[in-house]
């Protein structure tokens, strides 16, 4: 629930933390009733202990023991003795002078009786020196004024006696009375005057000293002093301080003052108040003091039993008594406190705290009482629900007290005082005063903690706490909470106190503000502190929040407009591709480029910094492609040796957008002189390579280089120096790098090979067993497409045995001179160099075992697969094919092969790939097929050429069977006319292939070859017709249909063959009911054919034979048995 929105005037009525009129709690009146009986009816009671704790009560208690004392007697004498007030002073001293000054106060001690014995108590004497002369006093005046009136009053009282006057006789004697004794009344006037009417003249009245001692400064006067001058003094004062007076000596004035009292017949109740608030060393003083005062049988010389001895009455927390000897006493001192007080107090009664119930019914009396009508019954409830929260917290100083709950309320009031508009809830300023002091200690982790009642009462009473513990407006709250850490969060990228910060409740809203104003002191400050809190943002778990995407448009906003950075930044890329989606502007393009330009240091480019460079190059462009929009080119104002480094790492498709502020031949000026440098020809080869490249950066004067000098200087070198001159491997490295792109190059690279230089720097390096450079020559020489030998009348097989790196060097030279596929490069070069065969196989299989064949191109693997499987082996053939099986453009490559031997060559080794996606090859393949037309097929049955050896594969190695078109139906169907002359290929194809038709069409191909075997048509060797077409051509073709004609045209002539009585013992059980069901006539010419068969063919094919006349045999002599 929440309060109302509307402003609230609330009246407050502070509460004086003093004792309670009436006992809320009852435990205190019977407290108090105790002890009052204790102290009325046992003088022998003189030291009472009130034990409890803190705003327990004491007071309370102390002040109900008064009013019930002074009920009972009226010769009682409070004296309250504040410890805390007197902390700083000696207590002995501090003690009775307050003693004393509250019995004058109270009119049971003259204040001169005391002067002169205080001041030694204060240590404190004087001489004075004093020089009087006199005057005429004020009250001298007047009496001196009324003297000259006597004698004329005396004149009027004769004159009134006079009988002449006998008619004004009574004024006159009225007259001459008054003025007669008008000194008489002045001295009078005077002398009341000086009574002490403001000291408890309704009691002291009745007393002597009312009549005998006047009220200062008339202390020291008489009523002769009405008559004489007044003094005027000149008093010189000088002030001797003692040391602190002893025990001895407070105990004497002490001892006097009780008898003063008996006197009177008046008992002193001391109550020493604040005792356990004292540091420890003044406490246990006082403590002494105490002691010193009331303990003991004598009192200075005086028996006990001769004074009427005060009672005293402490009030104090025993935890506080343990505190004090702890100071002092370590580990012993609950035993210490707890001897103490036993020997101390002559008695002791404990307060306990109140109970639950009771408080809850103080706390509304007290809320009403400060609040009145605004108290309402909703915020007492929720103010009883948060002091319990707070309480349940556990520790000793959350315990709730009356005198806890008063400062409560205070604490409210003070709130509500300056608070009063109303835009505080009430039920958060309670909240906030009971919490104050964990709020002070982590107010962020104070408002995100789970406070289920706050939530309950309260509407975001988190803002509300804010706003107090800032004393800011409610609606800035959260802003001067989360501000300044935001901030640093930020500007440190500190991952882990920005997640804590995103968890405040109201943190979008600040994060825009603190964004929207990025700090600029410093020169680049802002563009950090921006790509800081997008990367801190995108990092986050809130990325997706409204705040958050419309937070980042903002920073992407600024990022445009803020200043160029100092320092480069190893995430840099990260910056611009978690702002890109959050812009369509061309110019936060601009402002990336500007701000990677800026930031790149002018000198000490680092491999690190350069790859970093490079990954802020590609998020660029991956936001060119976001924005649709062309970015500038990155300018680079770096000297040659920098920059070299920097491109040596930029990959060829991100250098068209670096631009440079150096000329394209300036560049090769500078590399022509460096190679002639010994300190820098080493890093030439990089510098020309990075230059070299056919896609590179944008020169100052827009031209391409020209590389004749640097090639000239590299030709030169190479033909007068040896392998072992410092520009001797650079230079073989720049025209290797230059072949392909300067005529120069290539002229010189062939006359250095022609010459034989080449050879002997060969030689150099083989002998020198330097195998990088042994590589780049050997690299270079296979540039030049001629064969050669290898060093030092080796063998390339030695060489490869010898120096198991010359592979990987050779293919690392190649990589650095020639753009393309190294391994598809050396292969196809095999025929022109075949001494190279041992270096070229190695190097395919290193691609293959090394490089996921990717120096092979999809093109030449698959159209190369008999040279390669004759190269490097099946195994690894299959491996390749594997590799390049995922690859983008493998399938597109494949179905773009032409048919043939190198298609056909493909699928079979494929087919046999397991990694291969068979599915896939089986679609390709089968629409492959079906795409030829009937004279293609036709061509291929009668000429065995393409595609049947593809059909072969699709139907044998593949397994499958499904029709491949209309074409190849016409074609059978054409070549079904034919079959009966043609050869045993042609037949076999042409059943093979049959297989690829529809069961419909392969049974009427098969009907129409029967019918003509039916009728008579003479078939060449028609037992290996009927081989071919096997036992499916008799079943799918429905020989039984016609069984006579059958065995007439079909089984007869099969007789007469070997190969005809293989095929029929083979389909016997066929052949066997065709029989039975044919005429009787048949079955005659069949038992003829039989025994021909038998005669002829018994020995050479006597199993097919003895089959064919077991089961035919039986069933002619069946035939022959007469029916029933």
């Amino acid at each position: 629930m929440s309060e109302t929105d509307a402003p609230e005037k609330i009246t407050v009525k502070f509460i004086r933390d003093e004792p309670s009129e009436t006992d809320f709690f009852g435990s205190h009146s019977r407290v108090a009733t105790a002890v009052a009986e204790v102290i009325g009816d046992d003088n022998d009671i003189h030291v009472v202990g009130l034990l409890g704790s803190w705003g327990s009560g004491k007071s309370t208690v102390v002040s109900q023991i008064q009013k019930q004392l002074s009920a009972r007697r009226d010769n009682i004498h409070f004296f309250n003795y504040d410890a805390w007030l007197y902390q700083n002073d000696p207590p002995r001293r501090s003690f009775l002078e307050a003693l004393i000054q509250d019995l004058v106060q109270n009119s049971l001690s003259g204040e001169t009786q005391w002067q002169e014995r205080l001041a030694d108590l204060s240590g404190r004497s004087e001489e004075t020196v004093t020089e009087t002369s006199r005057k005429l006093s004020l009250t001298g005046k007047w009496i001196l004024g009324s003297l000259g009136l006597v004698p004329i009053g005396t004149v009027v009282l004769g004159r009134a006696l006079d009988p002449k006057n006998i008619k004004d006789a009574p004024w006159m004697i009225w007259t001459g009375t008054a003025l007669t004794l008008a000194p008489v009344v002045i001295a009078a006037l005077f002398y009341l005057c000086w009574r002490p009417w403001r000291q408890n003249w309704f009691r002291g009245i009745f007393k002597s000293h009312f009549w005998v001692r006047h009220r200062e400064p008339y202390g020291k006067q008489s009523i002769l002093a009405l008559l004489t001058n007044q003094s005027v003094e000149r008093t010189e004062k000088k002030t001797k301080i003692s040391p602190e007076p002893s025990v001895t000596e407070f105990r004497t004035v002490f001892r006097d003052i009780l008898k003063s009292l008996r006197a009177k017949r008046e008992r002193l109740i001391i109550v020493i108040d604040n005792l356990d608030r004292l540091a420890e060393a003044e406490a246990l003083e006082l403590w002494a003091t105490i002691r010193s005062l009331f303990l003991g049988s004598t009192l200075n010389g005086i028996q006990r039993s001769e004074l009427t001895l005060p009672t005293i009455i402490l009030p104090i927390d025993e935890g506080s008594v343990q505190r004090i000897f702890r100071a002092s006493e370590g580990h012993e001192a609950r035993e210490l406190a707890r001897s103490f007080m036993d020997k101390t107090f002559d008695v002791s009664f404990y307060i306990n705290d109140p109970v639950m119930s009771d408080w809850r019914a103080f706390l509304r009396e007290k809320l009403e009482q400060a609040f009145g009508t605004s108290a309402t019954d909703e915020r007492v409830y929720w103010a009883t629900k948060f002091v319990e929260d707070h309480a349940a917290i556990g520790s000793s100083s959350k315990k709730i007290t009356p005198r806890s709950l008063v400062k409560l309320v205070n604490s409210v009031g003070v709130l509500i005082k300056q608070w009063g508009d109303g835009s505080i809830d009430f039920l958060s300023m309670v909240f906030f005063a009971l919490h104050r002091m964990q709020i002070n200690e982590d107010l962020r982790q104070f408002v995100n903690k789970d406070w289920p009642n706050a939530d309950a009462a309260i509407k975001e009473w988190q803002r509300d706490i804010v706003a107090l513990h800032y004393g800011v407006p409610r609606e800035k709250a959260f802003q001067a909470l989360l501000q300044e850490p935001l901030r640093l969060a930020i500007s440190a990228k500190d991952e882990a106190e920005f997640s804590r910060l995103c968890e405040v409740v109201g943190f979008g809203p600040i994060f825009e503000e603190v964004i929207a104003n990025p700090p600029a002191s410093m020169p680049g400050q802002q563009t950090d502190f921006i790509a800081n809190a997008a990367l801190l943002v995108a990092g986050s778990d809130v990325s997706h929040e409204l705040w958050a995407k419309r937070g980042m448009q903002n920073l992407a906003s600024i990022w445009c407009d803020s200043g160029q950075p100092t320092n480069f930044r190893a995430d840099f890329a990260n910056a611009v591709r978690v702002l890109a989606p959050f812009t369509t502007e061309q110019r936060f393009l601009q402002a990336s480029v500007g701000h990677l330009s800026a930031s790149l240091p002018k000198s000490g480019i680092s491999k690190d910094i350069a790859k970093n460079f490079v990954t802020a190059l590609e998020a660029i462009q991956e936001a060119e492609k976001l924005i649709s929009q062309k970015s500038p080119l990155v300018q680079l104002t770096l000297d040659p040796k920098n920059l070299f480094v920097l491109l040596e790492e930029v990959p060829s498709n991100l250098r068209p957008m670096i631009g440079s502020d150096k000329g394209a031949n300036e560049l090769v000026s500078t590399l022509s002189t460096w190679l002639e440098n010994e300190s820098e020809s080493g890093n030439v080869a990089n510098a020309t390579r990075a230059l070299a490249s056919s896609v590179t950066i944008q020169f100052k004067d827009k031209v391409k280089p020209n590389w004749d000098s640097i090639v000239g200087t590299a030709y030169n070198t190479i033909s007068g120096n040896t392998l072992s001159f410092h520009a001797t491997g650079p230079a073989i490295d720049v025209l290797g790098i230059l072949h392909s792109k300067n005529q120069n190059a290539k002229t010189h690279v062939e006359q250095l090979f022609d010459q034989g230089h080449l050879a002997n720097r060969l030689n150099e390096a083989d002998q020198a067993k330097d195998s990088p450079r042994l590589g780049d020559i050997a690299a270079l020489m296979f540039l030049r497409g001629s064969d050669f030998a290898a060093p030092n009348g080796k063998t390339w097989d030695q060489v490869t045995t010898e120096d198991k790196e010359f592979v990987g060097n050779f293919d690392t030279a190649l990589a650095w001179y020639m753009d393309g596929n190294r391994a598809t490069f050396t292969h196809q070069g095999l025929q022109s160099r075949p001494s190279l065969k041992p270096i070229i196989c190695e190097l395919i299989k290193r691609d293959i075992s090394e490089k996921t064949a990717s120096g092979l191109t999809t093109d030449h693997l698959l159209t190369n697969i008999k040279k390669l499987d004759a190269l490097i082996g099946t195994e690894l053939l299959g491996k390749a094919l594997s590799q390049a099986s995922v690859r983008a453009d493998f399938w597109p490559t494949f179905e773009k092969l032409k048919d043939g031997r190198p298609y056909d060559d493909a699928v079979m080794a494929l087919s046999e790939v397991d990694a291969v996606d068979r599915s896939k090859l089986i679609e390709n393949v089968k629409i492959r097929l079906a795409g030829h037309d009937a004279g293609t097929w036709k061509e291929a049955i009668f000429e065995n050429v393409s595609p049947y050896n593809l059909a072969e594969i699709f139907g044998v190695t593949m397994g499958q069977s499904d029709p491949l078109g209309d074409g190849l139906r016409t074609a059978l169907t054409d070549a079904l006319l034919q079959l009966p002359q043609s050869d045993e290929g042609v037949r076999e194809r042409w059943f093979f292939l049959s297989r690829f038709v529809s069961k419909d069409t392969r049974a009427t191909l098969f009907k129409n070859l029967r019918d003509k075997i039916h009728s008579g048509t003479e078939f060449s060797d028609f037992a290996h017709l009927m081989r071919s077409g096997g036992s499916q051509i008799l079943n799918e073709g429905k020989f039984e249909e016609f069984a006579d004609k059958t065995i007439r045209h079909l089984t007869i002539p099969l007789l007469s063959t070997e190969i005809g009585l293989v095929y029929l013992a083979e389909n016997i059980r066929f052949f066997s009911s065709c029989l039975a069901a044919s005429d009787e006539e048949t079955k005659n010419a069949v038992q003829e054919a039989l025994l021909t068969a038998q005669n002829e063919f018994g020995e050479v094919e006597h199993d097919a034979v003895e089959t064919v006349t077991s089961e035919f045999s039986v069933i002619l002599k069946r035939s022959k048995e007469p029916a029933g």
